[in-house]
Order: C-alpha cells, then structure tokens, then sequence
C-alpha cells in the first residue's frame, strides 16, 4: 500500500467590544458608549506525508511487515522538514509448526512477535501552547518602552532567536511480545518486555547565559529512556448455554531517565535532573520538626527562606552544608508524578440479553504534591482547615507534640514561607 496525504487548517478569529451600556438587557454593540475595540488573527497549520506498508505471511506462520513514513512539519526550515520513519515487525505462530501437532487439544495459541520502529514529533510546547516556527526570528512589540520628549513611545524587541538547525524529536521503539491460549481459551495472556529511547528532543537552552539578552528557540537537545514490561492474563468460561464470565488481569512496570538535557557541567549532582526519572519533585528534603535541642545546639543551618523560624517548623536537611537553607539545598523528593507500576483487574459476565463489567485499578512507586489551599494555611489571608488541627501546637509539650504533630505550627504573616513551599513533608 502507497499514500498521500496533506493536512492543512487555518484559523480566524475576530473579536470586537465596548463599554458603557446604559443596561445589561443590551447585547448590541452599538448600545455601547465607550473604550470600543476590534481586533483579529488567523492561523495556518500544514502537515504532508507520504507513506507506505507492506504485509508478507507464509503458511500462516511466519508473519512480516514493513511501514514506512515520510513526514514534512512547516515548524522547521527547508532541508530539515522531512524525516523518514520505519518500523518493522515480525511474528511465528509457534502452534502452527509441525512439531507442535501434539499439543493442539491444550495449546491453541502460542506467538512469538518482535517490532521495532521510529516515531517524530515536531511539537513544542511552553505551558501548554505550541511554540512554532522555531527557526525564525521573532520581534514583539512593548508599549511604554522609551520616552521621546515627554511622551512614552512603544517599542520593537527580539523575543526569539532562531534555531537554523532544528528538526524533527525522534523516537526508536522495541518490543518483544510473546501470546498464549489454553484450554480452548480458558486461559489466555500476553507478555511484552518493551524499551524506547528518545532522541533530539525539543527543549529549552539551560546553559546560554541570561547576558545574551533574548530567549532562545528550542533545540534538540534532550535524550530519553524508557523501558518495561506488561502482563495480561484472562480467564473466560461459560455455565451453562446462557451465563458467560470473564476475569482479567493486568500488570505493567515501566521506568525512564533522562539521559541529556543541556545541564551546566558545574551544576552539582544532587541538583542535577540528568539521571532521574521525566517530571520527579524537586524541592526541599524535610527531617522532621525543629526542637529546641536543634535551636541550643548551635548547629541548625538559618533558614533564609522566611522570618521567625523556631520550634516546631520544619527542619530542613542542608545539602551543600554552607549553614544556610535555601533554594540551593533543593533536590529530588519522592518518586516522578507518573506511575511506574499499574495494575487492574476486570470482571465481566453475560446472561442471556443482560451484561455487566466492572473494572479496579490502582497504582504504586507515584508520587503527588498538595499545596495553596489543598495544604496550607492562611493562604491569601483564608482559613484552616481540618488536617490543620494536627498542628504543633505550642500549649503542649515538646514530647507529646513529637509523638502526635502532624502538620508543623501555624504562621499568618507571609503565609508561613519557610514551611509552606516544595519539601518532603508535603
């Protein structure tokens, strides 16, 4: 099989507006009095491929196939555009073989199968929005930007440099997956053991000075890995001609690194998120509460996070031992906010014209951070809140505190800045 395809869409939107109505029942325009205003946009996206399969099977037993994409992306210039994609995939219906003639009344299916493939993306992303042409140069306009006499002018400055050099993020993906039936599908299941590294990933510069005075465009700059392995079993019977169950069950464990993502070589290893799993929380490393054993002793760091640091606020561990606590004793926390092991089990049955399934799943080795108003206290001058109660609580005893405190003392003023920011506790 051979294709063609292009995709393009363009976008327009215009709005307009007023003020001063002498009554909300007015819906028109022309009902306004006052600061009127009109504006407009439009977007075009463009995307071509050109692509390809091939099947081959002989005897029902040995299985291939062959994809092939060409894909051009406008995100990047000309001679970087188009990039080539593969995959393959084999298979061998083990079952089908001569040798296997004997096990077919308890051995209905046994496959082995193997793919390997390539996969793009020419998308990048600042807080959610699509970061495009990459290799232009960008001009914005800022208002209020010099004075000409008395007057305040508007002004004209880069707010990208481009990026001649940037293409396509490229994915390679293994599989090596392995199917079984038995007993006339009684039992049945799959395995799969699966690893993918990503290359020239789009991300941001982290080592160009902020002297250099514009935000640069992305790069491909960024490496990733990620491998695992997935098990499915399933259990299907029926009593009688009328009533039909199922039972599943399903377990995956996947884990990746980063691998490259333009760091400083001079920043320290414990700062560094080279080596350390996509997305994992950053902040402080919490030892409990401080003590007044910690305050005599002379040797708890000063924290330069917040003012009236004291007895029952959060002890910090102070990474690069200079005596102080500050952002530069951040480092990771807790596992990634993506899971590295997924589980579930499925129940389903069938009585004649009636169904029914229902299915529980769960997740371990994830990790999830609460803070503002789901944590903290007084934030923006708000309330306590339940969990609050378990507070150090500053009219008991330092022992009895220790032994039941589950959220450090209160502050008001400044919303508690040494205890209420990212760390272990939270």
């Amino acid at each position: 099989m051979l294709g063609h395809s292009v995709i393009g869409s363009r976008f327009y939107k215009t709005t307009a507006s007023i003020q001063g109505f002498p009554t909300e029942n007015i819906y028109e325009l022309d009902g306004g009095t006052i600061n009127p205003g009109a504006k407009g946009n439009s977007e075009e996206y463009k995307l071509q491929s050109f692509f390809g399969r091939v099947n081959y099977g002989y005897d029902d037993r040995y299985l291939f196939e062959f994809n092939a994409g060409y894909n051009g992306s406008e995100n990047f210039m000309k001679g970087k555009r188009f990039g080539f994609f593969p995959s393959v995939s084999v298979g061998w219906r083990i079952t089908n073989e001569e040798f296997m003639k004997g096990t077919q009344d308890w051995l209905n299916n046994l496959k082995l199968r193997a793919s390997y493939g390539q996969v793009g993306n020419d998308i990048y992303k600042i807080n959610g929005t699509k970061q495009r042409f990459l290799y232009e140069q960008k001009w914005s306009q800022i208002g209020n930007d010099y004075r000409y006499g008395e007057t305040w002018q508007s002004g004209i400055y880069e707010s990208q440099y481009p990026n001649y050099g940037v293409t396509w993020e490229r994915a390679h993906k293994y599989n090596l997956g392995l199917e079984f039936g038995l007993w006339n599908g009684l039992l049945s299941g799959n395995l799969d053991l699966f690893y993918e590294k990503r290359n020239d990933i789009l991300t941001q510069y982290l080592t160009r000075p902020q002297w250099v005075g514009v935000a640069m465009a992305a790069a491909n700059l960024g490496k990733t890995k990620n491998s695992g392995y997935e098990i499915e079993l399933k259990h299907a019977n029926h009593i009688g001609k009328d009533f039909n169950y199922t039972v599943g069950l399903t377990y995956s464990h996947a884990k990746n690194e980063i691998l490259m993502m333009d760091e400083p070589d001079l920043k320290t290893d414990y700062r560094k998120r080279e080596g350390h799993p996509i997305n994992q929380y950053f902040g402080l490393v919490c030892d409990g509460f401080i003590t007044q054993a910690d305050i005599d002793g002379g040797k708890l760091p000063v924290s330069k996070l917040g003012e009236n640091v004291g007895v029952g606020d959060l002890k910090y561990r102070d990474m690069n031992g200079d005596g102080l606590i500050d952002e530069r004793d951040e480092t990771f926390i807790g596992y990634s906010d993506i899971p590295e092991n997924t589980y579930a089990l499925s129940l389903g049955a069938n009585y004649k014209n009636w169904g029914f399934s229902v299915m529980f799943q769960g997740v371990n080795h994830v990790s999830r951070y609460y803070d503002a108003e789901a944590m903290f206290a007084f934030v923006n001058g708000g309330k306590v809140k339940e969990h609050h109660l378990d507070r150090w609580n500053p009219s008991k005893s330092e022992a009895e505190n220790l032994a039941n405190a589950k959220y450090p003392r209160l502050h008001y003023d400044s919303y508690g800045n040494h205890n209420q920011r990212g760390n272990s506790f939270f």
